[in-house]
């Protein structure tokens, strides 16, 4: 198992979070919260404006520039990084 599909272990699936969506009220709108990097841990609250499927040339790749460890590339070789992911922006 590579360094990605291990980080990727505890992300939930397309299901999952249609699962826990359900529950709230389709109304709201929705951000993500991000650990802003401070001392005190603020979270920023970012907007999601749409989301999308990697597209055929994107691939999640290990990069050593963020926490996560893991970045969004273009890849040419088909068997090189992971193609199934949703993003959401």
């Amino acid at each position: 198992m590579s360094q990605i599909e291990n980080k990727l272990d505890d992300a939930m699936t397309v299901g999952d979070l249609i699962n826990h969506l359900n529950e709230f009220d389709p109304d709201a709108k929705v951000v993500f919260a991000i650990d802003y990097g401070d001392h005190s841990h603020t979270q920023q609250a970012i907007p999601v404006s749409y989301c999308e499927c990697l597209d055929a040339l994107e691939v999640l790749a290990e990069t050593a520039y963020s926490t996560s460890g893991i970045c969004i590339n273009e890849s040419d070789d088909y068997d090189k990084g992971i193609r199934n992911v949703v993003v959401i922006k």
